[in-house]
């Protein structure tokens, strides 16, 4: 599993920078394209995760859903250049991965 930080990040002339909802947006915006319900599952999957850490200051991701998450980041074009939105993909990109019962408060 995969330990993503949940930040809030104020940024100065831009609305904050909720990392959970920019994240739930991304996975969830279809590409111009459109969005096959096969390509829908691993977008589901990772906004159920992070509908469920909505009072968290982290999220844990299996590896399928961080593989997705991370791609669906790297291949995003955002609207503007800014270090926060850098940051935020590479808090996911570089996430560590966790033990989950250690992750969790319990003996491995």
């Amino acid at each position: 599993m995969r330990q993503i930080p949940l930040r809030n990040i104020k940024m100065n002339d831009k609305p904050n920078l909720d990392y959970r909802l920019a994240f739930i947006a991304i996975v969830t915006n279809a590409p111009a394209e459109g969005m096959t319900v096969k390509e829908m599952a691993p977008a589901l999957s990772v906004k159920r995760t992070l509908d469920n850490a909505a009072n968290d200051d982290h999220v844990l991701l299996e590896e399928a859903d961080w593989q997705y998450l991370s791609r669906r980041l790297q291949e995003n074009r955002f609207p503007f250049a800014s270090e926060e939105i850098a940051d935020m993909v590479a808090s996911v990109v570089d996430a560590p991965q966790v033990n989950v019962a250690i992750a969790k408060g319990k003996a491995a």
